[in-house]
């Protein structure tokens, strides 16, 4: 399971996880009745951000 943090690229913070990582927050946000957004994004999405 990878699950490095929050990281910089290109002004944006992204979350360095796998599918395994981002599953298990999932559930655990789930189990605790926490809100939590997910997305799964391409280097558009982030070169969005980065204009943003």
């Amino acid at each position: 399971m990878i699950s490095q943090g929050k990281k910089n690229v290109l002004g944006v913070l992204v979350d360095a996880v796998d599918y395994e990582a981002a599953t298990a927050q999932i559930l655990t946000a789930a189990r605790d009745r926490r809100h939590y957004a997910v997305t799964a994004l391409a280097v558009h999405g982030v070169m969005t951000g980065v204009q943003d």
